[in-house]
């Protein structure tokens, strides 16, 4: 069996910056090395934190620096695939 690498979605990430369900202690058991996130995770976190209440937005916003700060080389960029799938997707079609 080859190296066991994981994909954490938005959901995962906010529970663990939330210090929620003891991701911190389970991630940290597995390895953090062992975890990835996707830029659209780091996007729609963002998007979260422009939209918390302006008392807790400046807090967030660092938070959320910090862990993208953490795991910035394993920030997994979806953009490159875009021109693949489009293409994939209009063989698909026709």
């Amino acid at each position: 069996m080859g190296i066991v690498k994981y994909l954490l979605d938005t959901n995962m990430c906010i529970h663990y910056l939330n210090g929620q369900f003891n991701l911190d202690q389970k991630i940290t058991r597995i390895g953090f090395d062992k975890f990835y996130i996707s830029e659209l995770t780091i996007l729609e976190m963002l998007y979260g934190v422009m939209n918390s209440d302006s008392s807790h937005k400046s807090k967030n916003l660092r938070k959320l620096e910090g862990f993208e700060n953490m795991i910035k080389e394993r920030i997994l960029l979806v953009r490159p695939a875009f021109e693949e799938f489009s293409t994939q997707k209009t063989l698909l079609r026709n």
